[in-house]
């Protein structure tokens, strides 16, 4: 098992909302302001075999 790290530089985010179209769909819709968020990093778990294939994440 390892851990993996991956750094977003210079992530823009706006806030999701859902809703119910006309026909009963569920759409999102995204709404605000544009928001600056970063630099962010995600971390994951990855487990590999002894071929080196990813078996776990």
């Amino acid at each position: 098992m390892q851990v993996i790290s991956y750094e977003l530089k210079d992530w823009e985010y706006r806030e999701p909302e859902v809703y119910v179209d006309e026909n009963g769909e569920l759409q999102v819709r995204y709404i605000g302001e544009l928001k600056k968020i970063g630099p962010i990093t995600l971390l994951y778990r990855v487990g590999f075999d002894e071929s080196g294939k990813v078996v776990h994440l």
